[in-house]
């Protein structure tokens, strides 16, 4: 009775050989694309990083409120061109628009990222001073230790 019993299990896991050899397929193919997305995803990180070590929030800010004047400026040098009667109503129209949406745009760009830098600096934890004298490292007390001193030993047994 035992030798029937193994022999239909012997041929059942037979039967189930091809379906375990595609499963293995399958997760080796999964495996490779696992890999391959996770290396994509470490290279952008590394191009992400290099790009954040470049240009701070703060220079970011500096140079959209650098933009947003020169945006400014342009806009006031068409009204000038247009005063001189150096460019008709209709191109006045259609470049002074632009350049001012332009401006206008980047003015309420440059407000809001002030706005998160406040935030940030606002929630940010103090830093200590960096002209605040170090923590003694041994000794414990206020007075200076000698170059060759035991330091003292802080435990609960001794």
């Amino acid at each position: 009775m035992g030798l029937v019993q193994n022999k239909s299990l012997a041929e059942w896991n037979l039967s189930q050989e091809p379906k375990l050899e595609e499963a293995k397929k399958k997760l080796l193919n999964t495996y490779e694309q696992a890999v391959s997305v996770k290396a994509e995803v470490e290279e952008l990180k590394a191009k992400l990083d290099s790009m954040s070590e470049q240009r701070s929030l703060d220079t970011s800010s500096a140079l959209l409120q650098a933009a947003t004047q020169s945006a400014e400026d342009d806009s006031e040098a068409i009204a000038d061109r247009f005063m001189k009667g150096e460019i008709d109503v209709d191109q006045f129209i259609k470049e002074f628009i632009e350049k001012k949406t332009l401006a206008h745009m980047r003015r309420i760009k440059s407000e809001k990222l002030l706005a998160i830098l406040r935030q940030q600096q606002y929630t940010a934890p103090t830093q200590p001073m960096a002209s605040s004298p170090p923590y003694p490292s041994h000794g414990g007390g206020i007075y200076p230790q000698p170059p060759n001193a035991i330091p003292a030993r802080h435990s609960f047994w001794s």
